[in-house]
């Protein structure tokens, strides 16, 4: 993991909304929300006084990475005995999956993840189709980066 530089709030956050702004639209209009900023507000919250830093990764670094605290990850992860998203990417709810099929047909070639220290924020289901890839040796060239809690908010 190779730092590249601290970041701002205001980048990790147009970065997360501009990456999840079209896929969970009917999901957060569903469940009774004006936009996506209503919907993740409480994430928000607890997240925008924070330090940021960016990242550069290899394969190797998204091995230890940790699906976040959403719903239905905590299901998923419940039923797996883990929350390390190389072994949930191959959970049978993941297999023909159309968004991950979908990820995995048109891999971008550049991916930013954001994650607290702890667990992703965003990204989960391009590195599932990462994962699923790599196990199919069809691994692409990517350059994975990171948009992480910096340590010093943790001090």
């Amino acid at each position: 993991m190779k730092l590249i530089k601290s970041i701002t709030w205001e980048e990790v956050y147009k970065n997360w909304k501009e990456s999840e702004k079209n896929y969970w639209q009917k999901h957060f209009t569903r469940e009774g929300y004006k936009n996506w900023d209503e919907f993740r507000k409480p994430q928000i919250e607890k997240l925008k006084n924070k330090e940021w830093e960016l990242y550069e990764l290899d394969y190797s670094d998204i091995e230890t990475l940790e699906c976040g605290n959403f719903k239905h990850w905590n299901v998923l992860a419940e039923q797996k005995g883990t929350r390390l998203l190389k072994e949930l990417a191959f959970a049978e709810h993941f297999q023909n999956h159309p968004k991950i099929e979908a990820i995995k047909k048109n891999f971008p070639k550049e991916i930013t993840l954001i994650s607290t220290e702890k667990a992703l924020i965003e990204g989960h289901h391009r590195i599932v189709a990462l994962f699923q890839l790599i196990k199919a040796k069809e691994s692409p060239k990517v350059k994975i980066f990171l948009q992480l809690e910096s340590p010093k908010t943790l001090e």
